[in-house]
């Protein structure tokens, strides 16, 4: 059997790996679950909070708690957490992500989204009028690199300067009616409140502090909670993590030292359960991982 591994630890590709090889549960994967990807800006990739995961880290941990087998996917890794991939852009505004996302969809296959975009063209009075516009392209986008997925669309945090709150609340007003109408359509897109924060939550005016990245975290959990029991998100085949087993030898695929660096050496070694022992299975196409 060849299969095609990607090592969410130490971020590299291991091809053609040839051989009798069993792949069986690590301690930390179940059979089925969800490839979720966090798009956005920096608000997504984690800036400001103490340990740079943003809400990615609460939220991942809520989802493993309750039972889920989780993988969060993306070309961009950020903060101190066991699965630190996504899609936050710093700085880019909704064309600017939009203009980047087509390949990791393709890629990775999302069967959730967590969409929180829009902050830097409020910020920046970026043709602010049809910003809703982009969005709902964007959402459409998203849609049809992915058609099993299901969005989840977040209204947009609050800011400490007055003028750029003013236009978030125009935004925001749009997007019920942006996300009903995909819905009514039979889109799986879902919107997700963010008025649980305020101001007391915002570390610079802009970025939430740790106290409001976790309510983000509370806010998309509730929401994937609900398109789960509403039956929108399919299990995804060997979403998680995994130990890959030599079937003759009962030695597992094992990155020399837990080596991060690239070129690192790949070897078989007795099963720990460490993180450099336990792989992610990424979708080629075909059947092929």
């Amino acid at each position: 059997m060849i299969l095609s591994v990607r090592h969410m630890v130490s971020g590299f590709f291991a091809t053609a790996i040839a051989g009798s090889l069993l792949t069986s549960p690590g301690t930390s994967a179940r059979a089925a679950g969800l490839r979720l990807m966090p798009i956005g800006d920096s608000i997504t990739s984690g800036y400001q909070s103490s340990t740079n995961n943003g809400y990615r880290g609460p939220l991942w941990s809520e989802l493993k708690t309750q039972g889920n087998a989780v993988d969060f996917v993306g070309s961009i890794r950020d903060g101190v957490m066991f699965d630190p991939d996504h899609e936050g852009h710093s700085g880019y505004r909704i064309d600017q992500v939009a203009s980047v996302i087509n390949g990791p969809l393709a890629t990775y296959l999302p069967n959730v989204v967590t969409l929180h975009i829009g902050s830097n063209d409020m910020g920046q009075n970026y043709q602010v009028a049809t910003a809703p516009n982009r969005l709902a392209s964007m959402i459409d986008q998203i849609i049809t690199a992915d058609p099993g997925v299901t969005v989840l669309v977040a209204q947009l945090i609050c800011n400490s300067d007055p003028n750029v709150q003013s236009r978030i609340n125009a935004y925001n007003s749009q997007i019920p009616g942006i996300v009903n109408a995909r819905a009514n359509a039979g889109k799986h897109v879902f919107m997700v409140s963010m008025s649980s924060l305020n101001t007391s939550d915002l570390k610079d005016g802009l970025h939430p502090n740790d106290g409001g990245y976790q309510k983000m975290a509370d806010n998309w959990d509730a929401a994937v909670q609900h398109v789960i029991s509403i039956g929108w998100v399919a299990n995804i085949d060997f979403a998680g993590f995994y130990e890959i087993q030599n079937a003759a030898s009962g030695l597992a695929l094992d990155v020399n030292g837990g080596s991060n660096a690239n070129g690192a050496s790949i070897i078989q070694w007795t099963y720990n359960g460490g993180s450099n022992q336990l792989w992610d299975f990424i979708p080629t196409g075909g059947g092929y991982y």
